[in-house]
């Protein structure tokens, strides 16, 4: 079961017309800014390669009754599940809660779960066990878990994913290869 995320992403690529569902769990502002700079530089590395799906959904949003149902399915079906959680708070009663709900509904399949966590200064009691309980998660389903190495802190590189690559065109090649038309907006505005 110890695949990386590229090939995780290469498994979904294969299958024609599959999307690669991630779906996000943020804990606040700075937790949330941290993830979606790891799924740009995921979306970034495959563009080529798969179409991507993103659920982004801040924590205490996920205890709403009226959330709960509809989030979990998601979760329960997707890709790439990420926590990105300030690791001087524990996880909440009610935030396990929905974690167990969308597990129960998981089948045994490739996946992967994405365990940030952002704290700067001192290590924290509390991330052990956070890690630990969201490791018992992923080994119950047969995801792959990833975690930040060492002490979490905000200024950690996440290594997840091969560097990125130099980029090997210019800003006016950029549309041909993407299959964008350029300037296609051109003279648009009041302006111009």
């Amino acid at each position: 079961m110890e695949k990386s995320l590229a090939q995780l992403i290469a498994r979904d690529a294969s299958e024609q017309d599959s999307e690669f569902t991630v779906v996000i769990v943020y804990q606040d502002f700075h937790c949330g800014l941290r993830a979606a700079q790891l799924y740009e530089r995921i979306t970034k590395q495959f563009v080529q390669d798969c179409r991507f799906q993103l659920h982004l959904w801040k924590s205490d949003i996920l205890t709403l009754p009226a959330m709960v149902q509809s989030s979990s399915e998601i979760a329960a079906a997707a890709d790439l599940v990420i926590f990105s959680l300030d690791a001087a708070s524990e996880i909440s009663s009610r935030l396990k809660s929905w974690i167990e709900k969308w597990v129960e509904g998981r089948s045994e399949r490739d996946a992967a779960l994405v365990a940030l966590f952002s704290h700067v200064g001192e290590p924290v009691s509390g991330l052990a066990a956070a890690r630990a309980y969201l490791n018992d998660v992923a080994r119950r389903r047969k995801m792959q878990f990833i975690t930040d190495p060492g002490e979490a802190r905000q200024d950690l590189a996440v290594p997840l994913l091969d560097p990125a690559p130099a980029p090997t065109a210019t800003p006016a090649s950029l549309p041909e290869q993407t299959g964008h038309q350029r300037d296609a907006y051109a003279h648009w505005g009041l302006n111009e």
